[in-house]
């Protein structure tokens, strides 16, 4: 075993010899001074005491309330079980998701939200793409679909919505078969932009009272005389005043850069695990992600300012969270759950693909799911360098600690065990392989020959190895160096599988 260590060790140091990347971005916005007021102990203070208002993350109690709330005011029914099983609305975590191409597509129902008897009238018409009547024959229907209706139709509005275009002549029926997701789930989609307004209005934030922001400043002030005044803060960013309280909102700008945000992250994680030393520490870990990445900055690397045994608590912490998330099992609708949630196809042709698949038979096969989000990937973005990552904005939290616990690792001490801890049963978990296949490949490629010991990941391990960025060579090509590091590769398994 030793000799194994050893080789996949001087492996992995010519990987990341060639693979050089920094895993901390140069941070471009905000130029913090050299550290003369402590201010991330003060940022780690404001998110120790801030609290979640009720749209903050809301769970399944908060949504039944809003579907209650939406019932009462329109006497519309809304079947909750429904939209679950057809993923427009998704649990991750706890915390109620509106997937993003759900999300965009609130924006086109807003449109021809007023013109729901237009575009049925407009869909009878059963005309071809973009087809012109004359303007004295589409009158013609139009009276006649009013009387056999007894209904209104406000052809004004179906113009200013864009779904017809009149002239001297002629009236162009617009692409209406582009609504037919909102024709058909009319109802649904007035309760997600009733719920759209709420999760992401005014009531969606983390909030501290005025008092408490004040008391803070003062204590602060107190041990480090050269604390700028709150009023500077605010004016910078920390947060946005609102009646008797201050929304947080030092993640929506440049308040401070990422090395100041990634300390506060550590002192807040110590100050969680002081404050609820009884909790066991996956559920401090949720308390500390709702601070820091629920509406905040995925790329804190939090671990970076943790004592060793700090970072193995937070590891753990998260492994034992990501394990137990149950919106991980295979399912037959983890397609439609990854088209759905996949941010470069926002809009409702995007919802009207996903409403038209059948349910995948890949519910047992994590190749099958595994290659099937990248083929969704692959169709959906303009470049192949993302082929290995798929943005689900449900999933942010799974996505971060995945990556949290990769970067926190390193070939020199080969301490690898919370990696391995996450492959258990990952053959029937495809977004689990896919995310830590991208963070293994993004940030940390040196791994790749020490984590070769586990059998189970061994072939995703190797299209890692295909998709290597070549960074760093000198009087060797790139393909050279592929094929230097494929070869050493392949005998160290080799020696790896030797009885």
């Amino acid at each position: 075993m030793p000799e194994i260590r050893d080789q996949a060790k001087s492996i992995g140091q010519k990987i990341r010899l060639y693979t050089v990347k920094e895993l901390h971005d140069q941070y471009t916005g905000a130029q913090d001074q050299p550290d003369l007021w402590c201010k991330q102990e003060f940022i780690a203070q404001v998110l120790f005491h801030a609290g979640e208002q009720r749209y903050f993350a809301p769970d399944r109690t908060v949504l039944q309330e809003t579907k209650d709330e939406f019932t009462s005011s329109t006497k519309l029914e809304i079947n909750l079980d429904s939209l679950y099983k057809r993923e427009w609305l998704q649990i991750v975590t706890g915390i109620v998701h509106i997937p993003s191409t759900i999300r965009g597509s609130i924006h086109s129902v807003r449109r021809v939200k007023d013109c729901r008897n237009e575009l049925l009238f407009l869909k009878s018409l059963k005309t071809d793409r973009n087809e012109s009547l004359l303007i004295a024959n589409f009158e013609q229907l139009v009276e006649q679909y009013k009387q056999d209706n007894t209904i209104g139709l406000n052809i004004e509005n179906a113009i200013t919505a864009h779904l017809v275009t009149i002239d001297s002549e002629k009236v162009k029926i617009n692409n209406i078969g582009y609504y037919d997701p909102v024709i058909d789930n009319w109802n649904e989609f007035l309760f997600l932009d009733f719920l759209y307004d709420r999760i992401y209005g005014d009531e969606c934030h983390l909030i501290i009272s005025k008092e408490k922001l004040f008391e803070i400043h003062s204590e602060h002030l107190k041990k480090f005389a050269l604390t700028p005044g709150l009023n500077v803060m605010l004016a910078l960013g920390l947060a946005t005043e609102s009646s008797d309280s201050y929304a947080v909102s030092l993640f929506d700008g440049n308040y401070c850069s990422h090395d100041i945000l990634d300390e506060a992250g550590a002192i807040l994680w110590r100050s969680l695990n002081t404050a609820f030393a009884a909790l066991a520490h996956d559920q401090i870990l949720m308390k500390w992600c709702r601070k820091i990445v629920v509406k905040g900055d995925h790329r804190c690397d939090t671990y970076r300012y943790l004592m060793r045994g700090e970072k193995d608590q937070f590891n753990r912490a998260a492994v034992a969270l990501i394990m137990q998330e149950h919106s991980l099992e295979a399912s037959p609708t983890e397609y439609r759950k990854a088209l759905l949630d996949d941010h470069s196809g926002r809009d409702l042709t995007a919802v009207r693909f996903a409403e038209r698949l059948a349910n995948s038979d890949f519910v047992d096969d994590s190749k099958d799911a595994f290659d099937t989000m990248a083929a969704i990937s692959r169709a959906h973005r303009a470049t192949t360098d993302d082929y290995l990552y798929l943005a689900q904005s449900s999933r942010r939290i799974i996505s971060y600690l995945v990556g949290q616990i990769v970067k926190s690792h390193s070939c020199e001490d080969f301490q690898i065990d919370q990696i391995n801890d996450l492959t258990p049963n990952i053959h029937h978990k495809p977004y689990l392989l896919w995310i830590l296949c991208f963070w293994i490949w993004e940030w940390k490629p040196e791994l790749v020959p020490a984590l070769m010991l586990n059998t189970v990941i061994t072939s995703a391990l190797f299209l890692i190895q295909r998709k290597f960025s070549i960074t760093q060579h000198t009087f060797e090509s790139a393909t050279e160096i592929k094929y230097k590091i494929t070869s050493e590769l392949f005998k160290h398994l080799l020696t790896i599988l030797q009885p």
